[in-house]
């Protein structure tokens, strides 16, 4: 995807969309990660190509706070919030399940709404305030 042809703001929307959405088809993924950082100190992570999102992320955010669309943040550090945002849903979704059996959380309904509040949450850390 050009993301360059998009505003910082849509841009950012897409980034979490397709983050989230990535999760959602590996829900273990997470895990495995954190598995994998705490065994082996992140040595294979670096060999799975997943840095391209990141790359885009932070272009993104750098580019937003230049044109004035977000506010003056440090991007690697915000980068990391975003992530834990999105991600952070798919690493602990096995608990959860014990605390609310009666959903979901998985499905694309629920996996929906946690893209729009993710989105709805980042935006609103990340946005000049227009006061």
């Amino acid at each position: 995807m050009n993301f360059d042809s998009l505003s910082p703001e849509e841009a950012l929307k897409q980034i979490i969309r397709i983050a989230i959405a990535n999760e959602a088809q590996n829900p273990q993924r997470q895990m495995l990660w954190f598995q994998e950082a705490s065994q082996n100190q992140g040595a294979y992570f670096k060999e799975c190509n997943v840095l391209s999102l990141h790359e885009h992320l932070l272009k993104i955010l750098e580019r937003g706070i230049t044109e004035g669309y977000f506010r003056p943040l440090k991007p690697f550090l915000v980068l990391t919030h975003i992530m834990s945002v999105c991600l952070f849903y798919f690493t602990v979704h096995e608990n959860w399940k014990h605390l609310t059996p009666e959903i979901d959380r998985l499905s694309p309904e629920i996996i929906e709404e946690h893209t729009q509040e993710a989105i709805a949450f980042i935006l609103a850390g990340v946005k000049r305030s227009h006061l």
